[in-house]
């Protein structure tokens, strides 16, 4: 049997930061406790061990007979939708991201997962950690290199994304229409035409339309995203800098770049957990020694986190025993 600690460690010493990252996305995170609320059950655990390599799909329904206690047509119904909801979807993205020449996926599947990206799932990347921005941006790159006028595609898709930026409706052309992007983009280039792609015309819209005068500022920024992101790809590569620019001033999607306190001309994107003071408890010391251990570790993780669950499941199990 896995041990947790084990593949926790696994999971932060062998494993990409962008896999890391991935892992505990809102895409996979949020049907995981779906999951776990549906089947009644904590499976965490169950999804470290896989990501590291300590447990094999085909394993999966033996896993979940032997952990759980399911019955044979239980065990394969879990393992059926953790595949289909957690595994594949996560598989996907890590291969999207993969930018080993000769990964499985092809240049045709690529190009489909970026226009969904585009059509379905902007507001996420929006919202990623810089490192995973700059990871699909370079993705982005190297489609339009093998295919320039899959720009055309990648914009159209926009026009066709009905995420919702807003709370409130918006009015384009005397027409009340809801907040999704297709219709701010609509709004944007009905005041400024199809050939804006200045900086001051997107500060005007964002600042002086009577639309955008009714956004937070947590979605006029949203707003501005995304409106530079249309522009970065109906105008590229003339919407990118001059070639003496930071490789990080090259962006579809924008994102601010975090860079780590070195030399100059270190430019490595650093992404670092915070340490976390242990708690000094008062309580009489438990005598498990392995209990203690994975008390210790919770301590470094965030709540709701992937590895926290995983943790608090194992104590759970221990102190049960």
């Amino acid at each position: 049997m896995p041990i947790i600690e084990e593949a926790i460690a696994k999971f932060h010493t062998e494993l990409p930061e962008e896999i890391q990252l991935s892992c505990e996305a809102d895409e996979v995170m949020n049907p995981l406790k779906e999951l776990e609320q549906s089947y009644g059950l904590v499976l965490s655990g169950l999804v470290v061990f896989v990501v590291v390599g300590d447990l094999m799909m085909e394993e999966i329904p033996d896993y979940i007979k032997t952990e759980f206690e399911f019955a044979d047509t239980q065990a394969q119904k879990l393992a059926l939708d953790l595949d289909q909801k957690i595994f594949k979807p996560l598989l996907d993205r890590i291969n999207f991201l993969n930018e080993h020449p000769d990964k499985e996926m092809t240049l045709e599947q690529e190009k489909l997962y970026a226009e969904n990206i585009f059509k379905k799932n902007l507001l996420a990347e929006l919202d990623r950690d810089p490192l995973i921005t700059a990871s699909v941006n370079r993705q982005l790159f190297f489609i339009l290199a093998q295919d320039l006028e899959f720009r055309k595609v990648l914009v159209q898709s926009l026009y066709e994304n009905t995420e919702l930026i807003s709370a409130n409706n918006i009015t384009v052309d005397g027409e009340d229409l809801k907040p999704t992007i297709n219709n701010w983009l609509k709004d944007f280039i009905s005041r400024y035409g199809g050939n804006a792609s200045d900086s001051v015309s997107v500060s005007a819209f964002l600042i002086n339309s009577d639309n955008a005068k009714k956004l937070s500022n947590e979605e006029r920024d949203k707003l501005g995203k995304i409106i530079k992101t249309y522009i970065n790809l109906k105008f590229f590569p003339d919407s990118m800098p001059s070639d003496d620019n930071e490789d990080d001033d090259w962006q579809i999607i924008p994102y601010e770049p975090v860079y780590a306190e070195a030399s100059v001309g270190d430019a490595e994107p650093a992404i670092t957990k915070p340490e976390v003071a242990p708690i000094v408890n008062n309580q009489p010391v438990d005598d498990d020694t392995n209990i203690l251990e994975l008390k210790n570790m919770l301590l470094q993780y965030p709540e709701g986190s992937l590895e926290r669950t995983a943790i608090e499941e194992e104590i759970k199990n221990l102190q049960n025993k």
